[in-house]
């Protein structure tokens, strides 16, 4: 709700101005997918708490919000958790904020999550693994060593690279890999860019 109290004098009668009055409705300016399960919302303006954190202020189809939290510092971000049960999985999707949030229509906006996925795995020589995913990495993650391991007595990289496309890892080992053997890759804390 909007307005405007004006008091006068009876010298003033005339001399009201008003000019370049701008109202902006709350607005969503982006989605970023931080996990399956949890979205940062980024508004055009600071939200109060209370509505920020209600979390049937927002809806996405086929998903259950279960949470939803206010940045401490930037009130105008606001980090959604998804329920177990309901992940993101790779889809576009549409967020919509209720009208209790907005005071005004519904607003929405739509993003697109890409789980992450290998596609491929080859050993270019005994002591090199190359790792393809489906979309870009995190290069931090991507080059940290201690994210990756091999059985069979292989164990963890001594570095590991990350291509120029940041779809590729190159992870060099100090053991060799052998023919005719099977060896199980582990990936932990690597998640898409």
């Amino acid at each position: 709700h909007f307005g405007w109290v004006i008091n006068h004098t009876s010298s003033r009668v005339d001399d009201f101005f008003l000019d370049d009055v701008l109202i902006d409705q709350l607005r969503i300016d982006s989605v970023q997918v931080q996990s399956n399960l949890a979205l940062k919302v980024y508004f055009n303006q600071n939200l109060n708490t209370v509505d920020a954190e209600t979390i049937s202020n927002y809806s996405i189809a086929g998903l259950t919000v279960s949470g939803a939290v206010q940045d401490a510092t930037n009130k105008s971000i606001v980090t959604l958790t998804l329920d177990n049960g309901t992940p993101l999985v790779s889809n576009d999707y549409v967020l919509e904020i209720s009208t209790s949030l907005s005071n005004n229509g519904i607003d929405s906006e739509n993003f697109s999550y890409l789980a992450l996925d290998l596609t491929d795995a080859v050993t270019p020589d005994a002591n090199t693994l190359l790792l393809s995913f489906n979309t870009e990495l995190n290069e931090t993650q991507a080059e940290t060593v201690s994210n990756f391991s091999v059985d069979n007595g292989i164990g963890a990289p001594s570095a590991a690279v990350l291509s120029s496309d940041a779809k590729s890892i190159t992870l060099t080992f100090s053991n060799a890999f052998s023919e005719s053997v099977n060896y199980q890759v582990n990936i932990s804390n690597l998640e898409n860019e």
